[in-house]
C-alpha cells in the first residue's frame, strides 16, 4: 500500500512538471525550439553581483555571501554581502564553521533592517532536474556548491536550465531531459555567466541548496 502510494505521488510530480515546462504561461519559461525551452529567472531582471572582498583568505565564505544576497534580492529583500556574513558572529569578519553554516543561519524571521518582513527558509535540495525546474519555474534561483554537503568549496548561482520535453509513442508528455544549465560566478574574475552541458554540470560534485522567502501579510 505505502509502495503503491509512494508511485502515485511521483506520477503525480512527474505530470505537473510535465504541465508546467510546456507551458508558456509562466514568464520564466521561455521557447528556444520547437521543443525545447530554457526555464529560469526570466520574470524580472537579475542582478549579478560580484564579491566585495577578495583575500584569498576570506574568499570561500564571501563568496557563499554574494550569493546568498542575490537569492534574497532577488525574491525581494534588500540585503548586502556584510549583512549575510554578519550571520555567525555577528560581524562581517570570517565566520566560524563551514559555507553551509553560513547558508543555514538565514533560516531565519528577517531584522528590519533587510527590508519586508518575511520568514526565510534554507534547505538542501537534490541534484534533480525536476527540482531545478520546479525551483526556477517558481522564480527562485538555486546556489551550487562544488563539493559534497559539508566540504563545499566555491558557490555559484544557477539560475537557467535548458531542457527538451519527452512524449510517448501516443504523443503523451512524459518528463523532461536537461540539456544544460546556466551557472554565475561571484568571483571578481569569474565568468559572469556560462552554461555547462547537463553531464558536466553533473561531474561538477555538486551541492545544491534552496531559498525561500515568504513574506508576511
Amino acid at each position: 500500500m505505502l509502495r503503491s502510494l509512494k508511485n502515485l505521488f511521483a506520477l503525480i510530480a512527474t505530470l505537473c512538471v510535465c504541465q508546467a515546462a510546456f507551458s508558456q504561461d509562466n514568464a520564466n519559461i521561455i521557447r528556444i525550439a520547437d521543443k525545447t525551452f530554457s526555464v529560469g529567472t526570466y520574470a524580472r531582471p537579475f542582478r549579478m553581483e560580484k564579491m566585495t572582498i577578495t583575500d584569498p583568505d576570506t574568499g570561500p565564505f564571501w563568496n557563499w555571501a554574494v550569493c546568498i544576497e542575490m537569492c534574497l534580492n532577488y525574491a525581494g529583500l534588500n540585503v548586502s554581502q556584510d549583512q549575510v556574513m554578519s550571520l555567525v558572529n555577528g560581524t562581517p569578519k570570517e565566520p566560524l564553521g563551514t559555507p553551509s553554516d553560513l547558508t543555514f543561519a538565514i533560516n531565519k524571521t528577517t531584522p528590519p533592517a533587510w527590508g519586508k518582513p518575511s520568514k526565510i527558509y534554507c534547505a538542501i535540495a537534490n541534484v534533480d532536474p525536476d527540482v531545478i525546474f520546479d525551483e526556477l519555474h517558481a522564480g527562485r534561483p538555486m546556489i551550487m556548491g562544488t563539493g559534497g554537503v559539508g566540504t563545499e568549496g566555491t558557490a555559484y548561482m544557477i539560475t537557467a536550465m535548458q531542457y527538451t520535453i519527452n512524449y510517448d509513442t501516443a504523443g503523451n508528455m512524459t518528463g523532461i531531459t536537461p540539456v544544460s544549465i546556466t551557472l554565475r560566478d561571484p568571483w571578481p574574475n569569474g565568468k559572469t555567466s556560462q552554461n555547462y552541458i547537463w553531464n558536466d554540470f553533473l561531474a561538477i560534485k555538486a551541492s545544491l541548496y534552496t531559498i525561500k522567502v515568504e513574506f508576511k501579510k
